[in-house]
C-alpha cells in the first residue's frame, strides 16, 4: 500500500503529466463517469473539472455530426463509437460550436480488465475555417474561368452582329426605320460587349474600374428597348 504522500505525490504527478499534453484528454470509469480531465479539455469544452467529476460523459462531451446538407445529428456515445479518430461538432457549455477530431481506447488493468476510457480529442476549428475558405477560393476561380469562357465566346457572336448591323446601315441610308434600329442593335450589342469585358476582367482578375453613367440616358435607351 502506498502512503498518503505517495498518492498525493503520484496524483500530482499524473495531473502535471496530463495537463502537459497538447490534446484534450478526458478518463472516464467503466460507468463511463468522468474521472479525470486536463487543462486543453477544460478549454474546449468550457467545463472545469470540478464541475463534471463524477458525472456522465454525455453530459459534458455534447457531439453532433455534420452532413453536406449542413443538418446536425447527436451522437450517441457508446463502449464502441469512437474507437476510430473522426470529426465531429463539439457543443460547450456555452453552446459554441467547435469542430474537432475525436478518437478513444479502453483502460485495461493488470488482470486485462477494462476500467474505464481515455478519450483524446483536438480542436481543429481554424483548419475548418481553412478548408472552407479554400473552397471557397476554389469556387470562385471555377466561377471566373467559366465567366471567361462564356464571355469570350459570346464576345466572337457581338462582334458578327455588330458587323451585319454595320452593312445593314450603310446600306439602308433611304430608310428611317431601318436605319433607327440599326443603331439600336449596334448600341445594344457595343454595351453587351462593354460587359462582357467585365467578365473577362473578372476571370483574369483584372482591376475594375468604375466610370460615370446619365442614368437619364440608360432609362431613355431602355424605354426604346
Amino acid at each position: 500500500y502506498l502512503s498518503d504522500s505517495k498518492l498525493k505525490e503520484r496524483e500530482e504527478f499524473f495531473r502535471v503529466s496530463l495537463d502537459s499534453i497538447g490534446d484534450a484528454i478526458i478518463v472516464t470509469s467503466p460507468e463511463n463517469k468522468i474521472t479525470r480531465m486536463n487543462r486543453v479539455a477544460e478549454e474546449i469544452t468550457g467545463w472545469s473539472y470540478s464541475e463534471c467529476k463524477g458525472l456522465a460523459i454525455e453530459a459534458v462531451l455534447k457531439l453532433t455530426t455534420d452532413d453536406i446538407d449542413r443538418k446536425t445529428e447527436p451522437v450517441v456515445l457508446s463502449k464502441t463509437a469512437f474507437k476510430l479518430k473522426k470529426k465531429y461538432i463539439l457543443i460547450d457549455k456555452s453552446n459554441k460550436k467547435k469542430h474537432i477530431t475525436f478518437s478513444s481506447s479502453p483502460i485495461y488493468n493488470d488482470a486485462t480488465v477494462v476500467i474505464g476510457d481515455v478519450l483524446v480529442f483536438h480542436d481543429v476549428s481554424k483548419e475548418h475555417d481553412m478548408e472552407l475558405q479554400l473552397r471557397h477560393t476554389q469556387k470562385m476561380e471555377a466561377i471566373g474561368q467559366l465567366a471567361g469562357g462564356i464571355a469570350h465566346d459570346f464576345n466572337n457572336i457581338l462582334t458578327g452582329i455588330i458587323g451585319c448591323a454595320n452593312i445593314l446601315q450603310r446600306k439602308s441610308k433611304d430608310s428611317a426605320i431601318v436605319e433607327t434600329y440599326s443603331a439600336h442593335i449596334i448600341n445594344s450589342a457595343k454595351r453587351t460587349s462593354e460587359l462582357t469585358r467585365k467578365l473577362l476582367d473578372f476571370s483574369r482578375k483584372g482591376k475594375l474600374l468604375s466610370t460615370d453613367l446619365d442614368i437619364h440616358q440608360v432609362i431613355k435607351e431602355a424605354l426604346q428597348m
